[in-house]
């Protein structure tokens, strides 16, 4: 491949959770460079743990980490206020708060990611990734409540906040 010549690049990808990931890489190839292309398991990487962790949502709706709440986020700020939808009118803290599992469930560490993404340098995405991840399957079933809520709980603990 010739180096002066431009190049392409795929945007970055933040792992969620840990384990193996494959991909392809392939050129079309140009005037001056013949066609490549690798096989899926030769392009790999391994993560073991995700760079940056966040809090889970029992460090959040405690009162004594309110201050840990992101600027112009509050426990009594309507979780719609924020862009999530199906949340019936209920507050970041009640949400929090809820018991159950499937929507209930994912709601919890859905409002735990979002203040993680906004609070927390380095945590992967930012709320409106958080907000648009569960925007997208709200709507859904168990299992999609259950892998998403499974991305965001593995980034969960130790928590790097007081």
């Amino acid at each position: 491949v010739d180096p002066s010549a431009p190049y392409a690049t795929s945007p970055g990808y933040t792992s969620l959770v840990e384990g193996t990931y494959r991909w392809t890489a392939d050129y079309a190839g140009d005037a001056n460079n013949n066609p490549v292309g690798s096989g899926c398991q030769e392009e790999q990487v391994i993560i073991t743990q995700p760079a940056v962790q966040g809090c889970s949502p029992g460090y959040w709706k405690q009162d004594q980490h309110f201050d840990s709440y992101p600027v112009g986020v509050t426990s009594g700020m309507l979780m719609s206020d924020l862009g999530f939808e199906n949340f019936d009118g209920k507050t970041v803290l009640q949400v929090l708060s809820t018991g159950g599992g499937g929507l209930n469930a994912l709601g919890r560490i859905i409002a735990g990611a979002f203040l993680n993404a906004e609070a927390i340098d380095g945590f992967p995405g930012d709320g409106q990734d958080v907000v648009d991840a569960f925007n997208a399957v709200h709507e859904g079933t168990n299992d999609e409540y259950n892998a998403l809520k499974a991305q965001y709980e593995a980034l969960q603990d130790p928590c790097p906040l007081n």
